[in-house]
C-alpha cells in the first residue's frame, strides 16, 4: 500500500475511524487520528494494553471504514474497502 492513502485517512476532516487490513489477515483498529503515526517508510498503530505496531507498506492490504456510523459491535456494520484492488 502506499502509505500516503494512510496519511490521507488520519487528515480526514471530520476524521472517520477505519481498520487496516494486513496481508496476514489481521485487522487493526484506527478510532482516533492520533492512534497512527505515518513516516517515510513505515506507519505505527497503537494497539490495546499500550503496545505498538510497527508496519511496512506491504504489509497493509487495505484501509476499511464502516459507512453506516454505527458504534460499538459489528453487527450492522457495512465495511467499505479503499485501496488498490479491493474495490
Amino acid at each position: 500500500m502506499d502509505l500516503q492513502e494512510l496519511r490521507e485517512a488520519r487528515v480526514r476532516v471530520p476524521f472517520q475511524p477505519f481498520s487496516m487490513r494486513l496481508t496476514d489477515g489481521r485487522m487493526l483498529s484506527v478510532k482516533r487520528p492520533d492512534a497512527v503515526g505515518v513516516g517515510l517508510k513505515f506507519a505505527i498503530v497503537a494497539a490495546k494494553n499500550d503496545k505498538f505496531v510497527f508496519l511496512e507498506p506491504n504489509m497493509i492490504e487495505s484501509l476499511v471504514y464502516r459507512t453506516n456510523g454505527k458504534r460499538g459491535k459489528n453487527v450492522g456494520q457495512n465495511p467499505r474497502c479503499i485501496s488498490q484492488g479491493m474495490l
